[in-house]
């Protein structure tokens, strides 16, 4: 690795190797140590080189260059030739053009882009989709995210494949996208086999023809006796795809996938035909932090979660990795992935032709992010966007290319709404008592727009900076300790409250906190935090039929235990409790008592 030298033909290895300061490095990973932001604020560029071995039979055949992720954005080079260019973050696949991959040494070299020379508008902001570099917490340091690497094909390369799960007909439709090769000539044969993956026995095939030339084409895999994907049953399937041309095998892949589908009935979310409430909370990028502390992402993401009642995550400002996501869809838990455009209503002053260059480099980027991470069964929701104001295209053209990407899908713009849903973020309900306004006005605007959306609030219970003021607020003391309690408390009022209005997705902000792995002193050995225990009541699915939404009682499950009593809960608490109640104002709902478990 070299750090700056921007003026430097880095491609060409004499000149590359007359300049000193080279450093050898591992990827994927972060290139640096920690440094201050400030340092990487100002860097413009760094250079990468690797060199690798290919056969005969591998430079022959056709080439494709990708990578999870590249911050921020790079140029590539093959043996001194310019081979591809990518402006986002995001990941990126570029064919390499034949003739320029040789047998024996080959040389790679990435000159990536630093903070300070990624392609901005006049106004500075990014003119590709921004995550959270732009927010003062946001990364600015180069980076390298998973894997660069080249694999490839004969003749024809199947670019990538989407599972779309009939659960009612019992297939699945393999929607296949191909690009040719110079050299492919004729139809090409494309089978596909579906396993059950635990024992490998096969559970459906099909064959078809395609005609040369042509980018896309549906394959239907009757599956037998076929097993649904829920939280409940994460049954997963595996599955091949070979084409093979008049010369042989041209290319194959294999994913896993579920068969499961997620619909919207009457303005509420379904699971395979049942109704569906997203009850969970937001990562904010904590893979990042979690590989940094050592941390089990099964134990995080599973275990405590589950300890909460927790069903669901949005990862906010970006998708999870596949890593994240394997586990997901193998213990049954459900991801709303989000897209990086996030402007958290900022304005960035985009120019008309500016934002033309900005949208186009939206649709590549989360064209890479869907086609990587669609055949995961536990990712239910793409939120394509975060509190942003530009709601035309994103409602429009945006919204449009996802659900014909995916159609799969259903979206939500968060904060905002789509065709299919409305979503609000209701940060400030901490410090005041309006939730119940809130939630009769988001009842309103469903009904106003047809009573066929989903309504959500995917972040309230949001703190900045504010705990002294707030325990004077509502206890009426300045005791701090008194404030973990009060968070919690208010969670559960406002929880409850949207509950009983049948909001679909409710998800308080934000997860790592209220964790035993962030943690540094448990509260207690069961829960690690105030908070924890309030999600485990708040989100226990053993509620009234009188107060469910769909009218009916959820299934039945353990004995919960009772989130206060006088043995369980320390005197500060109760003390808060006492003080809550004589200075809040209530929902305007039925109550039960307060200490009492829930039935």
């Amino acid at each position: 690795m070299l750090i700056e030298h921007g003026d430097l033909a880095g491609w060409d290895e004499q000149k590359a190797d007359a300049v000193a300061g080279w450093t050898t490095v591992n990827i994927p990973g972060q290139l640096f140590p920690v440094k201050d932001r400030e340092y990487f604020m100002g860097i413009t560029c760094v250079w990468l080189r690797t060199t690798f071995t290919l056969t005969p039979a591998q430079a022959a055949a056709g080439q494709v260059l990708s990578w999870g992720g590249v911050r921020f954005g790079a140029q590539v080079w093959l043996n001194g030739t310019l081979i591809a260019e990518c402006v986002h973050a995001g990941p990126f696949t570029a064919r390499i053009p034949p003739g320029i991959a040789r047998a024996g040494r080959n040389t790679l070299v990435l000159k990536i882009n630093g903070f300070a020379d990624m392609l901005k508008a006049a106004s500075g902001f990014p003119l590709f989709a921004n995550s959270a570099f732009m927010q003062g917490w946001g990364a600015k340091n180069p980076c390298v995210i998973e894997d660069i690497r080249i694999e490839f094909y004969n003749g024809v390369y199947i670019k990538h494949a989407l599972a779309m799960p009939d659960v009612t007909a019992g297939t699945a439709t393999m929607r296949v996208s191909l690009e040719w090769g110079r050299e492919a000539a004729g139809p090409v044969t494309l089978d596909a086999v579906v396993r059950e993956q635990d024992t490998g026995a096969e559970a459906g095939r099909a064959r078809c023809t395609v005609a040369a030339g042509a980018s896309t084409t549906d394959l239907v895999v009757r599956i037998a006796s076929p097993h649904l994907w829920s939280p409940g049953s994460p049954y997963l399937y595996s599955a091949e795809l070979i084409a093979e041309g008049p010369k042989g095998s041209g290319d194959r892949i294999r994913f896993t996938f579920g068969m499961r589908e997620i619909t919207i009935v009457n303005g509420h979310y379904h699971l395979n035909g049942k109704p569906l409430w997203l009850r969970g909370s937001n990562l904010v990028t904590d893979w990042n932090w979690a590989v940094l502390n050592n941390i089990d992402a099964r134990e995080y993401i599973v275990k405590e979660a589950r300890d909460m009642n927790i069903n669901c995550f949005r990862t906010h400002t970006l998708p999870p990795p596949a890593s994240w996501l394997n586990i997901a869809d193998a213990y049954g838990m459900m991801i709303l992935a989000e897209m990086p455009v996030l402007f958290n209503y900022a304005d960035p002053k985009y120019t008309p032709d500016e934002l033309a260059v900005y949208h186009s480099n939206c649709i590549a980027e989360v064209s890479e992010w869907i086609t990587r991470l669609w055949n995961h069964p536990s990712v239910v929701i793409w939120v394509i966007s975060n509190e942003s104001h530009d709601k035309e295209w994103e409602m429009g053209p945006y919204h449009d290319h996802v659900r014909q990407l995916d159609p799969t899908r259903t979206t939500i713009r968060a904060g905002e709404e789509t065709a299919e849903c409305i979503d609000r973020h209701w940060c400030s309900n901490i410090t005041r008592d309006h939730v119940q306004d809130d939630i009769e006005t988001l009842l309103r605007d469903r009904m106003a727009s047809g009573g066929n959306r989903t309504i959500g609030c995917t972040e309230y219970m949001n703190v900045f900076n504010e705990r002294d003021g707030l325990v004077n607020q509502w206890c009426g003391t300045p005791d701090i300790s008194l404030f973990p309690f009060l968070f919690a408390e208010i969670c559960m009022e406002h929880t409850e409250a949207m509950r009983r209005a049948g909001l679909d997705c409710i998800l308080p902000y934000m997860y790592a906190g209220w964790t035993r792995m962030r943690t540094r002193e448990l509260w207690r050995d069961d829960y690690p935090t105030p908070m924890a225990a309030a999600l485990h009541s708040s989100f226990a699915p053993c509620l009234p039929a009188s107060i469910c939404p769909t009218g009916t009682s959820p299934p039945a499950r353990e004995p919960l235990r009772p989130l206060c009593s006088s043995t369980n809960w320390t005197p500060a608490c109760m003390r808060l409790s006492t003080s809550v109640s004589r200075r809040r104002t209530r929902c305007p709902s039925p109550r039960r008592p307060r200490c009492a478990p829930r039935s």
